[in-house]
C-alpha cells in the first residue's frame, strides 16, 4: 500500500519576497519595482561579500565635457560683461550688446589653453560665418542668457539657439536630409516634460477625447501607457507589437507588417513610438518605415508622436520627423547622448505646416468658440494662433505665458550640446559612445555565454531586452517551461538576482513586452561589470534548471525552506508510494543475497580448513 505520509522535499534557495508579494509589486511601475530590488540588493550587500550592480536605470555613466567647459568658460565671461557695466562687489548690472563680439575675441586671446577655449571660439564663429547671424546679437545672446537676468523672450525659444537645435535635429534625426520647410521648436524641461505637455494640449485644442483610441508601439517607455491610463484620458489602446521573429525563435524586436497595418484602424487618433524603442533599443527598419509612411497617405489625420531620444546611437539614424514632417511631433532629450539628465534637456519639434494646426482649424464652431475664449488674452486673433504655441500657453496655464519658456542658462547649455555635434566633423563624440555601449553588449555575452544575435544595423544597444522564456523554450524545451509558468511568477527571476547577487535590472514585462522579458541598461555601469552581470544571470537561471531536473519544487518566500515538509499531489503521493516500496523490495533482495553470499563464505572457509 502507497505511503499517506507527507512527503518531505529540500527546497532550494529560498527567497526572502514570497510569491504572493511579488505578485503584489508586479502591479508596480517597473521603475517603482526597481527602487524595492535595490533596497534588496543593497540589504544584501551587508550581509555577504558582494558589489550592487545596479543596470537598471538609464542614467548613462559618461558626461561630454567639451560643452561643458565651454559652457562654464563662457559664465566666466559673462561675469565680466556684468561687472563692466556696474561693479558694486556684491552686486553687477546685466551685460551691454554692442561691442559684445569683439570683447569675447578678446577675452578668448587671454584664455588660450583654457579648458573650452577652442569651442567657445568654435561657438563664435559657426554663428557668425555659418548661420550668418550679427555678431553682438548671437554673443549677447548667450552672454545674457547664460547669466539668466532675464525672462525667456521669445518665451517658446530663443532665436538664435532655436536656430542652432534646430540644425542639430536636422543632423542627427534627419540623417542630413530634411524634408522641405522647417521645424518649430519648443525647449523643454527634459523628454518628461515635453510628454506632459504634448498630451495636455491635444486635449486642450480637441485633438484628443476622453476615451478615444491610441496606438502605442510596444514595447515602449512605461509611461506612455501609464498616462493613458489616467482617470482623464482613459485611452483605449491598441498594442502594436514588436513580435516578429528569427527562424531560431529568438526576438529581432523589430514590426511584423500586419501589426504596423493595425495603424489603418479609423479610430485611432494618435500613435506614440520611441524609436529607438525602450528597452528593444531597435530602430525602424526602412521596410517598416516605408509602411508606416503609406499608411499615414491613407490616413492623414493621425498624428504620430515620435520619442528619438537614443537615435544617435544608430547610425544613419533618421526619424519619422524627416519621413512623415506634417503628422509628427518630435520629442526629443539631450540626456542619454550627453549625458545630461540632470540638466532636463528637451526639445518638442513640430512642421511648420502640420495636420495638427489643420484639424484645429477644422473643428467644430462650438470648439472653436471655447479655444477662442481660452486664448483670447494672448492674441487678438487666437484662431490662427499655432499648436506649437498652444503648447507653450498650455504648459503654463495659458495665464502664465508671458513668463513660459524653458530657463535661459539651460538653453544655452541645450545650444553648446547641439553646437558640439554640429562642429564635429568626424562625428568623433557619437562614435565613442556607440563603442561604448556595443563593448558592454559584448562583455554581457560573454558572461552569458550565449551566441551573439545577428547584426542588426537599426540597433542602438544602448538597452538589452533578453526573454527568460525564449532561452527556456529553446534550452530545455516546453516542460520546462510548463514548470516555471506554474511556479514562478514572472519577476521572480529579477528578486533572485537582487536578493542572491546584488545584481538589479528591471521587469521588461512593465514595458509592455514579454511577461518574462528582463531590460538590461547598458549605460551605466563600467564596462567589466556587464560580464559579471551575465555570469550572474546564468547562475539564477540554473538554478531553476538544476531543480526542474531533479524533480524538486522550488518555491519563493521565507517558509520555502530546506527540509520543508509539503504535501504533494495525488498523483506525485501515488508515485511516491510505488518508489518507496520498489526501494523496499530491492532493499530485501539485496539483504537476502549478501546473507547468501556470507553463509557460502563461511562454508568455503570450513572445507578449506578441513583439507
Amino acid at each position: 500500500m502507497a505511503s499517506t505520509a507527507p512527503l518531505t522535499v529540500n527546497l532550494a534557495s529560498a527567497l526572502k519576497t514570497t510569491r504572493s508579494r511579488q505578485r503584489d509589486l508586479e502591479q508596480l511601475s517597473p521603475f517603482e519595482l526597481k527602487d524595492y530590488l535595490i533596497t534588496l540588493a543593497k540589504d544584501n550587500q551587508h550581509t555577504a561579500a558582494i558589489t550592487m550592480l545596479n543596470a537598471g536605470r538609464g542614467n548613462p555613466n559618461w558626461i561630454a565635457t567639451e560643452p561643458r567647459d565651454a559652457f562654464f568658460l563662457m559664465g566666466q565671461f559673462a561675469m565680466k560683461e556684468a561687472r563692466r557695466v556696474r561693479d558694486e562687489s556684491i552686486l553687477a548690472g546685466m551685460p551691454a550688446k554692442k561691442g559684445c563680439a569683439d570683447r569675447l575675441r578678446k577675452f578668448l586671446s587671454k584664455h588660450k589653453g583654457m579648458d573650452g577655449y577652442d569651442f567657445l571660439a568654435g561657438v563664435l564663429e559657426y554663428g557668425v560665418k555659418v548661420k550668418g547671424f550679427d555678431p553682438d546679437a548671437w554673443i549677447h545672446e548667450l552672454t545674457d542668457s547664460i547669466i539668466g537676468d532675464n525672462y525667456p523672450v521669445p518665451p517658446r525659444a530663443l532665436v538664435h539657439l532655436e536656430q542652432i537645435v534646430h540644425d542639430y535635429l536636422i543632423k542627427e534625426m534627419c540623417d542630413g536630409r530634411p524634408p522641405k520647410g522647417k521645424f518649430d521648436l519648443f525647449p523643454v524641461e527634459g523628454g518628461t516634460a515635453a510628454m506632459c505637455y504634448i498630451f495636455d494640449s491635444l486635449m486642450q485644442n480637441g485633438l484628443l477625447k476622453q476615451g478615444d483610441t491610441i496606438a502605442l508601439f510596444l514595447p515602449t517607455f512605461t509611461p506612455y501607457i501609464e498616462i493613458s491610463h489616467l482617470e482623464r484620458f482613459q485611452f483605449k489602446i491598441v498594442p502594436i507589437n514588436a513580435s516578429s521573429l528569427r527562424a531560431d525563435g529568438t526576438h529581432d524586436w523589430h514590426y511584423p507588417a500586419s501589426e504596423i497595418a493595425k495603424l489603418e484602424n479609423p479610430k485611432i487618433k494618435l500613435a506614440v513610438t520611441v524609436n529607438p524603442s525602450n528597452p528593444p533599443s531597435v530602430a525602424f527598419s526602412p521596410v517598416e518605415m516605408k509602411q508606416i509612411v503609406r499608411l499615414i497617405r491613407k490616413n492623414p489625420d493621425l498624428v504620430l508622436v515620435t520619442d528619438d531620444v537614443y537615435g544617435t546611437f544608430v547610425p544613419n539614424f533618421r526619424s519619422l520627423m524627416a519621413e512623415v514632417p506634417h503628422n509628427t511631433i518630435c520629442v526629443y532629450s539631450f540626456s542619454k547622448n550627453f549625458g545630461c539628465t540632470g540638466w532636463r534637456l528637451g526639445v518638442i519639434a513640430t512642421h511648420e505646416k502640420n495636420t495638427m494646426d489643420r484639424r484645429i482649424a477644422e473643428l467644430p464652431a462650438s470648439w472653436k468658440q471655447r479655444l477662442n475664449k481660452r486664448y483670447g488674452a494672448m492674441t487678438m486673433e487666437p484662431e490662427k494662433l499655432k499648436f506649437i504655441d498652444r503648447l507653450v500657453a498650455d504648459s503654463r496655464n495659458v495665464a502664465l505665458n508671458h513668463t513660459a519658456g524653458l530657463s535661459l542658462p539651460q538653453q544655452v547649455q541645450m545650444g553648446f550640446f547641439a553646437l558640439s555635434h554640429l562642429m564635429d566633423l568626424k562625428d568623433s563624440y557619437k562614435h565613442l559612445t556607440m563603442k561604448i555601449v556595443r563593448a558592454r553588449r559584448d562583455a554581457l555575452w560573454r558572461g552569458l555565454g550565449i551566441p551573439m544575435p545577428p547584426e542588426d544595423p537599426m540597433r542602438a544597444w544602448y538597452y538589452v531586452e533578453l526573454d527568460f522564456m525564449v532561452w527556456a523554450k529553446i534550452t530545455y524545451g516546453e516542460a520546462f517551461c510548463k514548470y516555471m509558468m506554474s511556479n514562478y511568477e514572472p519577476v521572480d527571476f529579477l528578486f533572485r538576482l537582487a536578493e542572491k547577487s546584488g545584481v538589479v535590472l528591471m521587469d521588461g514585462g512593465g514595458f509592455g513586452g514579454p511577461p518574462w522579458s528582463i531590460r538590461v541598461s547598458l549605460a551605466n555601469l563600467d564596462d567589466g561589470d556587464y560580464a559579471k552581470i551575465g555570469k550572474h544571470m546564468v547562475e539564477a537561471a540554473t538554478e531553476y534548471v538544476e531543480a526542474w531536473k531533479a524533480g524538486e519544487l522550488v518555491r519563493s518566500g521565507p517558509k520555502a525552506g530546506k527540509g520543508q515538509t509539503t504535501k504533494a499531489p495525488a498523483a506525485k503521493r501515488k508515485a511516491a508510494g510505488k518508489t518507496a516500496a520498489a526501494k523496499k523490495a530491492v532493499k530485501k533482495t539485496v539483504k537476502k543475497a549478501v546473507k547468501k553470499a556470507g553463509t557460502a563464505a563461511k562454508s568455503a572457509k570450513k572445507a578449506a580448513a578441513r583439507k
